[in-house]
């Protein structure tokens, strides 16, 4: 496991404490959300000290002043929180439109109003927090959340190459949208890849072996359950 660098833990430090007492709609602690966020970066490869610093002070401007962020944090990540912020509250209009042109375009409006990679990710590692845990939403809200993930996060995801952001944002919209479609497929799922996992370990071991025979080494071989939208 890769230690922590000062500057994230020290941001760590800070939102511990800027959020104490705080909680989101579903009851939690507000703290937990920016935790899961950066695990989320972690978890797609983002080693990136200031994209971490930034992802875990991304819902603190409104109690740190910018001064304060340059001091503590430095310019860069004063930047880059400031970006983030006016992308967050920049409305993108909702269409079930998943054609190439728009998802094209999608991605062009994300990438000139973020002004930097770091922050586009940044943002959905937050838009798949927020649709995983948008249980403490009423239902219309829930909805607005679902649809927003599915048709313009999740392709801008895809185009972004996050695929594992892509897959969160569509499971999570459908489990909103068609709850019962969602539980029946998840136990398909999951009856059926117990059912055929030996069969797929049996060929992985088979593939290796033939790729082996050929003196090939330098491989690997894994297999996945797809994801619930998929």
């Amino acid at each position: 496991m890769a230690e922590t660098s000062s500057l994230v833990e020290k941001a760590l430090q800070y939102v511990t404490i800027i959020h104490e007492g705080q909680t989101r709609r579903n009851g939690e602690p507000f703290v937990n959300h920016v935790l899961r966020v950066k695990k989320y970066l972690e978890d797609a490869g983002i080693t990136d000290e200031t994209t971490l610093v930034v992802a875990i002070l991304h819902a603190s401007m409104d109690f740190i002043t910018q001064e304060k962020i340059k001091k503590e944090f430095g310019e860069e990540v004063a930047a880059l929180l400031i970006n983030l912020d006016e992308i967050s509250k920049t409305p993108i209009p909702i269409s079930e439109d998943r054609s190439s042109d728009r998802i094209a375009n999608l991605h062009k409006l994300f990438i000139q109003l973020s002004k930097d990679i770091r922050v586009l990710i940044i943002r959905l590692a937050d838009r798949v927090d927020n649709v995983k845990t948008a249980d403490g939403f009423n239902k219309k809200e829930r909805e607005w959340i679902a649809k927003n993930s599915l048709y313009v996060f999740a392709p801008i995801a895809k185009a972004a190459g996050i695929y594992s952001f892509t897959r969160e944002l569509e499971s999570g919209a459908l489990k909103i949208l068609e709850p019962e479609r969602y539980r029946a497929i998840e136990k398909f799922q999951d009856y059926k890849f117990k059912e055929i996992e030996k069969d797929l370990i049996v060929a992985k071991h088979k593939i290796s072996g033939f790729l082996k025979s050929h003196g090939e080494e330098n491989f690997e071989i894994t297999f996945r359950k797809k994801s619930i939208y998929s």
